[in-house]
């Protein structure tokens, strides 16, 4: 008897999913290729869309910490960067920049209380490729539907459209030296980069990524990073007049000076100088000039008046006028800030020359210092009145009334 023995086997083939793979050869890289009819670009009149079909492991997820791309959006899109500071009035122990030169933050370079229409804006890169650039994209409130702008990469103030030349290299952004694409520094840059504000303004502020250079960037930006916040200050100048025998001496009005006493046919020094203090964060700094009611010191008793003088005093029979003393003159960070810059035109009031010059004060004004065009940070300017008088002047009181006008230079 024959028995037949039958054998069935089976033969399982488990599922393996597929995923997308990059194939390389030589001399390139197919990064995840799709290769069935669905894939590739589709245009409209609107807009242009990368239509991907490889398998199902392309895909975004997100979490409160992080963000994932997968599939060709992982090799394409540039990383989404961080804002680093983006400050308007912070000082050196409120800063988190890091390449504001001065070392006291916004105040450093705008002067107190802060920045009235500028800012810095600094940003982390997330280690991206040389090859990124960055766009800002800044609003007036939080979810940026209200006063929706973009920096300007040409002028760095806001404008309405985004274009690609308003994408640049971080360098450009921040005025630093970075290998070939930035190969000389941007001081303007380096102390604010964000112009053209409006004052008295909460701003929020973002930063997207493109990858690859501005004519093969397509489907490369990143999403917008999440925001920060700055204030923009109000234009302030702050005015202060002292007279005393020094700057730290406070005094109130009604301002006079006490003590004179001329002797005839020798040039008298007052004790106390005339102080003048200021600060302001306006963008060309303070402007101080002076006159008085009228360019004689007149004797109500007598009558008799000593007129006002420009020059020696030591060669005149009688003239009065003040002098700025280049010892007074002070100012906090003039490495960044204004400092005190005397007239010497029309009138010189420089204490350069004779002994006894003075300067001679008008009913029209007359400029006695400026801040060098640039903001002023606890500014000092300290005057000293100079009088000659001979023997036909009787003795008595003879007084004036002087202006001191200051100004902002926006």
């Amino acid at each position: 008897m024959i028995k037949k023995i039958s054998l069935l086997i089976l033969i399982l083939i488990a599922a393996v999913p597929v995923y997308a793979q990059n194939l390389n050869s030589t001399t390139y890289t197919l990064i995840a290729p799709s290769i069935d009819s669905n894939s590739g670009i589709s245009n409209s009149t609107n807009y242009s869309i990368l239509q991907d079909s490889s398998p199902v492991d392309d895909y975004i997820t997100t979490s409160s910490t992080y963000r994932f791309t997968g599939g060709t959006a992982e090799f394409i899109e540039a990383k989404t960067p961080s804002i680093i500071c983006f400050e308007t009035s912070t000082n050196s122990s409120t800063t988190t920049c890091t390449g504001v030169p001065g070392g006291d933050g916004m105040r450093g370079v705008c002067s107190s209380p802060g920045c009235y229409d500028r800012a810095k804006l600094e940003f982390n890169t997330q280690n991206n490729s040389d090859d990124v650039k960055y766009a800002i994209q800044i609003a007036t409130n939080a979810a940026f539907t209200t006063g929706v702008q973009y920096i300007s990469g040409a002028s760095h103030t806001p404008k309405a459209t985004l274009t690609l030349s308003d994408f640049l290299y971080q360098c450009e952004w921040e005025g630093n030296i970075y290998s070939s694409y930035c190969v000389s520094t941007n001081t303007t840059y380096q102390k604010y980069n964000i112009l053209g504000l409006t004052h008295g303004t909460l701003y929020y502020i973002r930063v997207a990524a493109l990858k690859g250079s501005t004519s093969a960037a397509n489907f490369t930006q990143s999403d917008w990073s999440a925001s920060a916040t700055a204030t923009t200050q109000n234009t302030t100048i702050s005015f202060d007049i002292d007279i005393a025998p020094n700057s730290s001496t406070p005094t109130n009005p009604p301002y006079a000076l006490r003590n004179i006493n001329i002797i005839p046919e020798s040039t008298f020094v007052s004790d106390d100088y005339l102080f003048l203090k200021s600060t302001t964060n306006a963008l060309n700094g303070v402007y101080v000039t002076a006159s008085v009611a009228g360019s004689l010191l007149y004797n109500n008793i007598t009558g008799d008046t000593i007129d006002t003088y420009s020059g020696d005093l030591d060669t005149q029979a009688s003239g009065w006028g003040i002098i700025n003393i280049t010892a007074t003159n002070s100012a906090s960070n003039t490495a960044n800030l204004g400092d005190i810059i005397i007239y010497t035109f029309p009138v010189d009031f420089t204490e350069t020359g004779a002994a006894n010059k003075v300067g001679g004060l008008l009913t029209s004004p007359r400029p006695l210092f400026y801040s060098d065009l640039k903001p002023l940070y606890n500014g000092v300017a300290g005057f000293k009145f100079k009088a000659r008088t001979d023997y036909s002047k009787p003795a008595g009181q003879y007084s004036q009334t002087m202006y001191i006008n200051v100004a902002t230079l926006n």
